[in-house]
This record gives structure tokens, C-alpha cells and sequence, in this order.
């Protein structure tokens, strides 16, 4: 399977063609096809490159059933497949869900630190999808490509797709306590000096997680909102365009 993501300012598009490849001498008039999905256990052979050549008309796959996780296809159309070539044929065309933010992740240790943001995005797909190979465009700019697992119905999936050198984070943490007396109580509370920079010439959202031990508890804040989540703290972020945002925060760690 290869998909095509396409983001605007307003929606997303997600279209998906199986691509069928004929490696022999022979070329073939078919009929029928059927194709199958999910986690089916068969020997493998090596893997082939493909490369598209051919597609059909706008006729597309028609969903057949799903059985205990097997997912079954036909597509009734007839083609040419010729020799050493390739057919692809439409699979589906929906809108899914969609969100872009940046994310970065680091651990709470003392000291001096700093890094760069992350490019992330949510999918969430209103039907079953089989494993295949991802392109995504956003605002007609090709963004990047991502290996796609079988995503369930209404599951969100996030995909990364590299650093963006415009938005920077840095970070000096102190230790201000420490009880490492009690065995069965020990904590350590530090206090971060955060920076984040926006060096785009537009608003920005994201989240920065902060990683600690087992447990984590905020202290006093003066950063706008974030969340506890397990292990980590979530500082949710809303930048201006070249905005730098500073603030300070306390965290105990057990």
C-alpha cells in the first residue's frame, strides 16, 4: 500500500492505492482481483521495489469483510497487466483527522541543556487501514515519509518527521532539596528556568515533556498550562510569531 496525505488550512485528504507488480515476461489480462490484509502469517519472500507505472481509472477497491483482524478486498475492474510493470489501483479516498504540532522531550537532571523541536502528527482514520507507505504534503510542500502500521478504526497514530531548527527550547535546572535519608521516601525537588524560542514568522503550538522517575508532582509554576501525565510533566505551548517565552518552574521527584 502507499497513501498520500494532503493538509491544508482547513482539511486533510488521505488517498491510498494498491500497487500490484508484475515481474514476469508474460503479460496478463485480468478480472478479478482480491486482496488481503492484516496480520496474516505466511513465508516471506525477499522484498521487491516497485515502481508505479500505470494507474487505473477512477473505479476503486470495494471493501469485502473483516474476520477476526483479516481484512479482505476485490476489485472487479478488468486491466492489462503488462510485463515488468505495475498497476495502481485506487483503495480509498476519506478525511481523516489531523493535527500538526511540535514536541520535544527531556529528562530533569541538573544542569545546562538544550535542544531543538520536533515535527508531529495525530492521524486518525474513520476506517481500518493496512500497512503501507506514507507521503505527506502539507500546503503542497512535501513534508516527509512514514512507514504505516495496520492502524484500526478510529485509533490515532503519530507520526514524527524530523526536527524543525526554528523552534528551540533551553533549559537550566537546579537542585534545591533533597531527602535521600528515608528509604522509603526519598525525593529530590528541582527548579527549571525554561526558554522557548519561535523563530517563524507565524504562531506556533506544541509541548514540551519533562521526564522523571517514577513519580512527579509540580511545584510553584509560572508557565502557562501544562499537565501531569504518569511520569512526565506537559508544558503545553501557544507561541507568537519570533515570540521567546520564558518561566519557572518547581518538580519533586520520588
Amino acid at each position: 500500500m502507499i497513501y498520500q496525505l494532503q493538509i491544508s488550512t482547513v482539511t486533510c485528504n488521505l488517498r491510498g492505492y494498491a500497487v500490484i507488480r508484475n515481474n514476469q515476461q508474460q503479460e496478463y489480462e485480468v478480472n478479478n482481483t482480491y486482496l488481503y490484509s492484516g496480520d496474516i502469517q505466511l513465508v516471506k519472500n525477499p522484498s521487491l521495489t516497485i515502481y508505479p507505472r500505470y494507474n487505473s481509472s477512477s473505479d476503486s477497491i470495494e471493501f469485502n469483510n473483516e474476520e477476526k483482524g483479516f481484512y479482505s478486498y476485490s476489485f472487479k475492474v478488468p486491466y492489462t497487466l503488462r510485463s515488468l510493470s505495475s498497476v495502481r489501483l485506487p483503495f480509498i479516498n476519506i478525511t481523516p483527522q489531523c493535527q500538526f504540532y511540535y514536541k520535544a522531550i527531556t529528562s530533569i537532571h541538573t544542569g545546562q541543556y538544550k535542544g531543538v523541536f520536533q515535527r508531529y502528527y495525530d492521524l486518525i482514520s474513520n476506517q481500518f487501514l493496512p500497512a503501507g507507505i506514507l507521503t505527506i504534503r502539507d500546503n503542497q510542500v512535501l513534508i516527509g515519509q512514514s512507514n504505516l502500521p495496520d492502524l484500526p478504526e478510529n485509533y490515532t497514530h503519530t507520526i514524527t518527521l524530523g526536527q524543525d531548527s526554528d523552534i528551540r527550547y533551553s533549559i537550566k535546572s537546579n537542585l534545591i532539596s533533597s531527602n535521600e535519608v528515608q528509604t522509603t521516601d526519598k525525593s529530590r525537588t528541582y527548579s527549571l528556568d525554561i526558554t522557548i524560542s519561535n523563530f517563524k514568522n507565524k504562531e506556533i503550538t506544541g509541548q514540551l515533556e519533562f521526564h522523571g522517575t517514577s513519580h512527579i508532582s509540580l511545584g510553584e509554576s509560572t508557565c502557562m498550562s501544562g499537565k501531569i501525565d504518569g511520569n512526565a510533566y506537559i508544558l503545553l505551548l501557544t507561541l507568537q510569531q519570533g515570540e521567546i517565552y520564558r518561566c519557572q518552574f518547581n518538580v519533586i521527584l520520588k
